[in-house]
Protein backbone atom coordinates (compact mmCIF):
# COMPACT_ATOMS: atom_id res chain seq x y z
CA UNK A 1 0.00 0.00 0.00
CA UNK A 2 1.36 3.35 -1.10
CA UNK A 3 1.18 6.43 0.88
CA UNK A 4 3.23 9.29 -1.09
CA UNK A 5 5.93 9.12 -3.20
CA UNK A 6 9.84 10.11 -2.77
CA UNK A 7 10.96 12.47 -5.66
CA UNK A 8 14.12 14.11 -6.03
CA UNK A 9 15.51 17.62 -7.24
CA UNK A 10 18.68 19.56 -8.00
CA UNK A 11 19.94 22.90 -6.18
CA UNK A 12 22.63 25.03 -7.02
CA UNK A 13 23.36 27.42 -4.63
CA UNK A 14 25.96 30.56 -5.09
CA UNK A 15 27.95 31.29 -1.98
CA UNK A 16 30.57 34.05 -2.10
CA UNK A 17 31.02 32.96 -6.00
CA UNK A 18 31.41 28.92 -4.95
CA UNK A 19 28.73 27.15 -6.68
CA UNK A 20 27.77 24.08 -4.33
CA UNK A 21 25.17 21.62 -6.29
CA UNK A 22 22.71 20.24 -3.71
CA UNK A 23 20.30 16.93 -4.84
CA UNK A 24 17.64 16.94 -2.12
CA UNK A 25 15.19 14.44 -1.47
CA UNK A 26 11.49 14.80 -0.41
CA UNK A 27 8.24 12.69 0.53
CA UNK A 28 5.30 13.75 -0.75
CA UNK A 29 2.61 12.50 1.56
CA UNK A 30 -0.96 11.13 0.45
CA UNK A 31 -1.77 11.02 3.72
CA UNK A 32 -0.20 10.93 7.53
CA UNK A 33 -1.28 9.19 10.53
CA UNK A 34 -0.05 10.77 13.63
CA UNK A 35 1.20 8.50 16.60
CA UNK A 36 0.89 10.44 19.35
CA UNK A 37 -2.02 12.16 20.52
CA UNK A 38 -0.91 14.15 23.33
CA UNK A 39 -0.18 17.75 21.58
CA UNK A 40 -3.27 17.33 19.81
CA UNK A 41 -5.72 16.22 21.72
CA UNK A 42 -7.66 19.87 21.56
CA UNK A 43 -7.16 20.10 17.70
CA UNK A 44 -10.07 18.50 15.94
CA UNK A 45 -8.53 19.38 12.84
CA UNK A 46 -5.67 17.18 12.45
CA UNK A 47 -7.19 14.45 12.30
CA UNK A 48 -5.91 12.72 15.12
CA UNK A 49 -9.15 10.79 16.32
CA UNK A 50 -9.78 9.64 12.75
CA UNK A 51 -9.46 6.20 12.76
Amino acid sequence: MRKGTLRYREVEDDIEGTTFKHRIAEIHAISMKRLSKVEAADDPSDGADDE
